[in-house]
């Protein structure tokens, strides 16, 4: 794989680049909302409470957890924080090896 500052990468590993980021975003977004999701349930948590505790306007915590690709990792930490949990996150080989060169 060629460094990140190199101006012509590759066919296609861009686009595996791109692929594996938003899946990876959209699996941090899903933890987070389903943690909300959970919370709202069984302890009735709302939006507004969690824009009261991290000091952000409610629209805010809606633009969160309405768009997965508005959830920052930053944004992230402090929901869960917020909401008494964490991450953690671990690493996996991919199944399919790029070329080697």
């Amino acid at each position: 794989m060629q460094p990140a500052s190199d101006p012509c990468p590759e066919p296609g590993e861009g686009d595996r680049a791109v692929e594996a980021s938003a899946r990876l975003q959209l699996r941090v977004w899903s933890l987070v909302r389903g943690r909300f999701d959970a919370l709202r349930t069984t302890s009735g948590l709302t939006q507004s409470e969690l824009a009261i505790t991290l000091n952000v306007p409610r629209s805010q915590i809606c633009v969160w957890l309405g768009d997965p690709e508005k959830m920052t990792i930053k944004a992230a930490g402090r929901l869960l924080a917020a909401m008494g949990a964490e991450l953690d996150c671990q690493l996996s080989e991919r199944s399919q090896q790029p070329p080697s060169r």
